[in-house]
């Protein structure tokens, strides 16, 4: 991968990292997931940041939840 994908990657890594706190595995699954054009089931219990993460993730990429 180019430097300038690993720029992107970290770019959106840290947005996602500003909105949601604690969870880095998910994050980093997440973005493994979206790289691979893969899909993602967030699993958790209530108030895990599920809807978050989605959120954050869509609103640094332009994308829509």
């Amino acid at each position: 991968m180019s430097a300038q994908g690993l720029n992107v990657i970290k770019r959106i890594k840290d947005g996602i990292s500003r909105v949601f706190i604690g969870n880095e595995p998910a994050i980093q699954v997440l973005l493994a997931t979206l790289l691979s054009e893969g899909h993602a089931l967030l699993l958790g219990p209530i108030g895990s940041g599920k809807t978050t993460l989605a959120r954050a993730l869509a609103s640094i990429i332009g994308g829509y939840v």
